[in-house]
Parts: C-alpha cells; structure tokens; sequence
C-alpha cells in the first residue's frame, strides 16, 4: 500500500469514528430525554393525587363548617349550655 491510500483509510476511519461517536451521543441524549420525560410524569402523577386529595378535604370541610354554623345547632348550645332561652314578649324593648 502507498502512502495515499493509507491517509485515504485514516480520514475514512476518522469519519466513522465520528459517525459512531454522534450516534452513541444521540442515544444518551434520547434515553436522558426519555428519563426527563418519566420523571416529569411521575411527579404530574403525584401533584394530581395531592390535588384531589386536598380538594376532597375541602369539600369535607366546607360540610364540617355549614354543620357547625347551622342555626338549630347554635340555638341547642345556647339553651342547652348557656341556659339561654328566646325571649318572651314582655322582654323585648324597641328603641326609637
């Protein structure tokens, strides 16, 4: 072999060692993506779960404080607790 054909082998070797070295990036960069790509997805799940959860709470409480604010239920505690009673009419003043 001369000397053209052997720099002719180099530059074709170094060609493909370049190609092989851009494909194994390409393939880090996609399984990089791909993994990004999972997690991302892991943690919408998880936001998600929070989500309902909290939003369940809510709705529980929203319940919890509409009991707690029932009429009936404040005038029990008040004959019941404070021994108060609605007034008669004779205990009623209207000031002008």
């Amino acid at each position: 072999m001369n000397k053209t054909s052997n720099e002719k082998m180099g530059s074709e070797t170094v060609v493909w060692i370049v190609v092989l070295v851009m494909m194994i990036l390409e393939l880090f960069a996609f399984t990089w993506s791909r993994v990004q790509c999972t997690t991302v997805g892991y943690s919408l799940s998880q936001q998600q779960d929070e989500h309902n959860r909290l939003m369940s709470l809510k709705k529980k409480l929203i319940i919890e404080r509409a009991h707690l604010r029932a009429p009936d239920r404040i005038a029990a505690i008040a004959q019941e607790r404070m021994g108060l009673n609605i007034p008669e009419q004779n205990q009623i003043l209207t000031l002008r």
